[in-house]
């Protein structure tokens, strides 16, 4: 039996002669948190793209698994000036899937009142309501393009603590970030991405008691800083 959440095989994109994304095959089961990790221009942002698809690859495929649901937090802000809480009324509109009511409680757990208006919103508190767009959802599967961009450590440490409470029971989640440490105890894998492609794999758990490395250093040993 088949139980893999997402299959892809020779994903490339190409614009001209660059390729952003070059001969790409990985495969992913359900309930785990993946960090994609890489240096700027590595290829990250381009594969969540293609997964989630609002980017078409040149070539290859990807292949969800049946009814499975995809949900993205995109690294750019794209909340409009309106009242948190009605603002989840129109996304549940545009998404089914997705519950006010999980959102509501999460976005008060975070200290913010569902009454505000989101342009009034600090960096660190419009992050944690689009974190809340995302991980509200029914998805199978979570993508998050760097959710700690621009924000100070205690909104950091909500998000992660956000994540950790709110995530949905046996889905996967996969994350960019530059900013591994904040999230370095929650990742069961990681995959390293360099010039458009996939260089290494590995499982966490391994790496810290059989390696005896974090993957901040092994991040560091494989794209060569001391």
């Amino acid at each position: 039996m088949n139980d893999n959440l997402i299959e892809i095989t020779g994903l490339t994109k190409k614009y001209r002669k660059y390729k952003p994304l070059n001969d790409i095959h990985l495969t992913l089961k359900k309930g785990k948190i993946i960090g994609l990790l890489g240096q700027n221009g590595a290829g990250k942002t381009t594969l969540l793209n293609a997964i989630s698809g609002l980017l078409k690859p040149t070539s290859g495929s990807i292949k969800l698994a049946e009814n499975k649901r995809v949900a993205y937090l995109p690294s750019e802000d794209f909340l409009p000036n309106m009242v948190i809480r009605d603002y989840f009324q129109i996304y549940h509109g545009f998404f089914p899937d997705f519950s006010p009511k999980k959102a509501t409680e999460m976005i008060h757990s975070l200290g913010i009142n569902v009454k505000e208006n989101t342009k009034y919103l600090s960096k660190g508190n419009a992050a944690k309501v689009m974190l809340a767009l995302v991980l509200c959802r029914d998805a199978d599967l979570y993508l998050l393009d760097e959710p700690f961009s621009e924000i100070d450590l205690i909104s950091r440490d909500d998000i992660v603590k956000s994540i950790a409470r709110f995530l949905k029971e046996d889905a996967t989640l996969i994350v960019t970030t530059h900013l591994i440490q904040d999230m370095e105890m929650m990742l069961d894998e990681i995959i390293l991405m360099k010039r458009g492609k996939i260089i290494d794999r590995k499982d966490t758990e391994i790496l810290r008691e059989v390696e005896r490395k974090s993957v901040v250093a092994y991040y560091r040993e494989v794209f060569g800083h001391a």
